[in-house]
């Protein structure tokens, strides 16, 4: 590929872009957000403190965001300190959703299961009974009061909430 290739593909590249920018921020309702810079580093230059990338927030969110953050416009208005983050589709926060999910599979399968990193779920050894769902509200609450992340394990032939400790804390004493 010789330079004037090179430099025509990377035309039509940020033209597709700029395409699929203009059509997440109109299908926000904003449309004035594609004329924000494109990246945080150009919203920088532009000494600009918002930048629009089209693309969802980890929460799912498709705003602007904040330059010197890269936090998302629209996570950021949904919480202040000690406000939990929102779940985009029906305002439940995060944890409630992911613990009532984790609640609901436990009902139908009558085994205790693992949130893996990806989102999905794999069931435990663990063989329980009764319902989850109160406990695992606890879980969730208390999750997004503190800010450390809380499990529901059965304990005692009932459901317990637990702090789950932080990395590195479970170390083995030598003797």
């Amino acid at each position: 590929m010789n330079e004037a290739e090179r430099i025509a593909l990377n035309a039509e590249m940020a033209a597709a872009e700029q395409r699929a920018r203009e059509a997440a921020a109109q299908k926000a309702g904003h449309p004035e957000w594609a004329q924000l810079p494109a990246t945080a580093g150009w919203a920088k230059h532009l000494k600009q403190r918002l930048y629009f990338t089209g693309k969802r927030c980890e929460e799912g969110h498709v705003s602007p965001r904040v330059m010197r953050t890269r936090a998302c416009v629209a996570c950021q208005e949904g919480r202040g300190p000690g406000r939990p983050r929102l779940h985009p589709v029906d305002d439940r926060t995060v944890w409630e959703q992911r613990f009532d999910s984790a609640a609901q599979k436990i009902r139908d399968t009558g085994r205790l299961h693992h949130v893996m990193g990806n989102g999905q779920f794999r069931a435990t050894s663990v063989v329980v009974e009764g319902d989850p769902g109160p406990a695992c509200q606890k879980a969730a609450q208390k999750t997004d009061r503190t800010g450390r992340l809380h499990c529901v394990i059965w304990r005692g032939g009932k459901f317990v909430v637990r702090e789950v400790a932080p990395a590195g804390s479970y170390t083995r004493k030598r003797v």
